[in-house]
């Protein structure tokens, strides 16, 4: 009886383990599905948006953005295009500024036909000229369109995220 239960219960264990390492593989293309879908894609796109910042790699940063990108920056009084934004960002004293760290929260990500528009907020830490560090809080929406396979930000807008208690006014 001791063998026959022992043998039972080692069939269902190692039907049990069968069963999980299934599940395990069904879920591993829907990783990789997110990895190659376009949302997926365009929000591999956001992080690199912010390692380049990070990194102050402005050539690759400006690559993400479409020649003809139109969008309101949070430095700006009104919207601005690519040639306004890569004008700061090439000028006398000018660049990405000096990000040590960022958090990125990511709210929506959805794609609408041929277009990606994300939702996020990101908690940016820099170092400031005086060695101290200052945190703020952005709400950032990018429109995202491929062309020639790869997908470039042609709009979006950006604001600071007030605190919770600003909201309920």
């Amino acid at each position: 009886m001791k063998k026959i239960m022992a043998g039972t219960t080692g069939a269902a264990i190692l039907a049990l383990a069968l069963a999980g390492s299934t599940g395990l593989a069904r879920q591993k293309p829907r990783a990789t599905a997110e990895k190659t879908s376009a949302t997926g894609q365009v929000w591999a796109g956001e992080e690199a948006y912010w390692r380049y910042v990070k990194a102050r790699d402005v050539k690759d940063y400006l690559a993400l953005w479409s020649e003809r990108f139109m969008g309101w920056p949070i430095s700006a009084d009104h919207p601005a295009g690519k040639a306004s934004l890569e004008a700061v960002l090439r000028g006398p004293g000018a660049g990405l500024g000096n990000v040590v760290a960022y958090k990125l929260q990511r709210e929506s990500v959805r794609q609408h036909g041929p277009v990606v528009i994300t939702y996020y907020r990101v908690t940016v830490t820099r170092r400031e000229a005086n060695g101290s560090a200052s945190t703020i809080t952005y709400r950032l929406s990018h429109i995202w369109l491929k062309k020639h396979g790869v997908w470039q930000i042609v709009g979006g807008m950006s604001a600071v995220d007030p605190p919770a208690k600003q909201q309920a006014r």
